[in-house]
């Protein structure tokens, strides 16, 4: 513990520390209220505008009244929920190609997939700045 004691010290000299302290009070839209200050937000992931369209709040709602919320366990444990299901049928067809798998974060995603390619003691290369895509 000391060791991380020492690490967090020297990120908290540098600037560098992040902590969890700022209280989003607003939905996620290009103006945020933060501890009660409206904001300019940008930062967001929201960069379709999607999190506030009107249809898709709708469609939500109603899914909630139709499922409720939470999957209860993982796919793999308690099966596919059909709304999961449907949507990658759809998003199989829109993209044409055989099948489509939705995960929840870019997150969840990188660690699907990659522990899916990569054997145990293998490595994955990382791109570097002056690297193309064609180069490797």
């Amino acid at each position: 513990m000391e060791v991380f004691d020492q690490e967090l010290k020297v990120l908290e000299e540098r600037g560098l520390l992040r902590e969890l302290n700022r209280i989003l009070e607003s939905d996620s839209g290009s103006w945020i209220t933060i501890d009660g200050k409206k904001v300019l937000n940008l930062c967001s992931n929201n960069y379709l505008g999607l999190a506030n369209d009107q249809r898709l709040k709708e469609a939500a709602i109603n899914a909630i009244n139709l499922y409720g919320v939470g999957a209860g366990a993982s796919r793999l444990v308690s099966g596919d929920a059909k709304l999961h299901h449907d949507l990658e049928e759809k998003l199989a067809k829109f993209k044409k190609v055989e099948k489509c798998l939705v995960f929840n974060s870019g997150y969840t995603a990188n660690i699907g997939i990659i522990s899916s390619l990569v054997k145990r003691g293998g490595s994955v290369d990382v791109l570097r700045n002056s690297q193309s895509c064609d180069q490797i």
